[in-house]
């Protein structure tokens, strides 16, 4: 998502019948996000609201679902750069090969 109005009119694609004009205050932190990330962010909200019995989406719960998935993809993309790849054992304290017993 490139600018803000973009990010509106995906928001408002995804909401449906649920799109509420206070719902524009989450739309600048859509910006430079995948369309993904308004699809779910949207669906999470519809989601919240059915769990509570509303047929409304409030603005809270817009976003509690667009922070809830900046934060996985925050931890998630700090998990990818901690994390040891490949085989090799990285603990210098053993260095045997675990498939040579």
């Amino acid at each position: 998502i490139q600018n803000e109005e973009q990010a509106e009119h995906m928001l408002r694609h995804y909401m449906r019948e649920s799109w509420r004009d206070e719902h524009m205050a989450v739309v600048p932190r859509l910006v430079d996000q995948p369309g993904a990330f308004v699809r779910e962010a949207a669906l999470h909200a519809r989601m919240l609201a059915a769990h509570e019995h509303r047929l409304d989406v409030t603005l809270p719960m817009l976003e509690e679902s667009v922070g809830s998935l900046l934060r996985q993809i925050r931890s998630e993309s700090d998990y990818l750069t901690r994390r040891p790849m490949g085989l090799v054992n990285h603990d210098k304290k053993t260095s045997r090969n675990p498939f040579n017993p």
